[in-house]
């Protein structure tokens, strides 16, 4: 078979969970070149997990001065070339064999003991040029997975935004009402999104949620810091 990422022919080991699960994802679509492109990250903030620092990051100090409770994210690997290159074949030009490959990296690694899973939202702009929601797709298979936030359309593309801009970007987010009242949810959230960069926009998704539910804790993932 081809790897859905380099596009190299490989042969495939036996997979024996996926033979009793069908319906699941499995590493099987990549090569073992690309899996093993993929670096691990080194967790070293408490919070953002950014490398490289302290318990508590540069940028997690400044959240601190903005916001008493620091958002806690969980992440998986680093942000290198092959992951930059992943994600530009996924979301800029909409190859959604690319988040197969993606979903598959994260199946089993991702925090449990959370009552909801929300993922950050995809502008109706982004959807309709690509065909699909980019985030919703990565995590579609998480149960109890709970669509509520949307966002509005900005017109703003993050990747083409420097740190201070991402920084400077208005608030988006806002729930979704359910025949004419706001969908109900408590215990423990987990937000779901892409990269971890400035966590402007993660910070903005807890805001709107708070805003509406403010005694839930809630939580982040990214599949990269």
């Amino acid at each position: 078979m081809k790897c859905y990422l380099c596009g190299n022919k490989f042969m495939p080991a036996l997979n024996f969970n996926e033979l009793l699960n069908p319906l699941s994802e499995s590493l099987d679509i990549l090569c073992s070149d690309c899996q093993n492109s993929f670096s691990y990250l080194e967790k070293e903030c408490q919070y953002c997990q950014k490398a490289g620092a302290q318990k508590i990051c540069k940028d997690c100090q400044a959240w601190q001065k903005k916001y008493q409770v620091l958002l806690k994210n969980h992440a998986i690997y680093a942000y290198n070339v092959q992951f930059h290159n992943a994600m530009r074949l996924y979301k800029r030009y909409g190859d959604y064999q690319v988040g197969k490959a993606l979903g598959a990296l994260i199946q089993s690694k991702m925090p449990q003991g959370f009552d909801y899973y929300i993922p950050i939202p995809t502008s109706e702009s982004h959807i309709k040029k690509r065909g699909f929601d980019t985030i919703y797709e990565l995590f579609k298979g998480l149960v109890p997975l709970c669509p509520i936030l949307k966002k509005r359309d900005l017109n703003i593309s993050q990747g083409e935004l420097n740190r201070q801009q991402r920084l400077a970007t208005p608030q988006s987010f806002y729930l979704e009402k359910a025949v004419g009242q706001q969908i109900r949810i408590s215990g423990k959230v987990l937000l779901l999104d892409d990269i971890y960069t400035t966590g402007r926009t993660l910070y903005h998704a807890r805001d709107a949620i708070w805003q509406v539910f403010p005694d839930i804790h809630i939580e982040s993932f990214t599949i990269s810091r």
